[in-house]
């Protein structure tokens, strides 16, 4: 079967390492008609995240395995660099606010380069979490106070709605 070889020939040759960035093989589902594999892909001094890609066999069967592991290579260190590049820059703004607006950090969880969850804690009636969750390559969906619903927002988006909450907070007079 071809899609067993493939995955065989996909552990031959990972990890992939290019400069800093490292992609290795997660898990895998071979299939008759796909096989669908996770790609673990991190660059030092970065969060690392899965990435999933579904390769349909006819393709497998078609294309020389170094070629479609070229393809995957590329493919898969250009959806890593913009992931990150966007994820990192919204966290950043994040820290940033924290900063900016004095806020009692309770904990910042951050997964996978795609999910973020922040507790605070404010004017000690108790605390609150904002939850960021990624949709797609370009929007989240953002839960400030889990009273309020959820809204989507690109990553600025979710950065500028953030520091407006803070922001709000502290034009009450709540010590954060």
């Amino acid at each position: 079967m071809c899609n067993l070889d493939f995955i065989k020939y996909l552990k031959e040759k990972l990890p992939y390492f290019c400069e800093n960035l490292t992609i290795n093989l997660g898990d895998y589902d071979v299939e008759k008609e796909m096989i669908t594999i996770d790609f673990i892909v991190s660059k030092k001094g970065h969060q690392g995240c899965v990435i999933t890609k579904k390769i349909l066999s006819n393709k497998i069967d078609n294309i020389s395995y170094n070629i479609l592991y070229q393809e995957l290579i590329h493919g898969l260190i250009c959806e890593y660099l913009q992931n990150v590049h966007f994820f990192e820059r919204m966290v950043d703004s994040i820290f940033e606010s924290i900063k900016k607006y004095n806020i009692k950090l309770v904990e910042f969880i951050c997964k996978n380069c795609s999910n973020i969850e922040i507790e605070i804690n404010y004017n000690n009636y108790g605390r609150n979490v904002i939850t960021i969750r990624r949709i797609d390559k370009s929007t989240y969906f953002l839960e400030i106070d889990m009273k309020k619903n959820p809204q989507i927002y690109t990553w600025d988006g979710v950065s500028c709605e953030i520091e407006d909450y803070f922001k709000q907070l502290n034009q009450k007079g709540e010590r954060l």
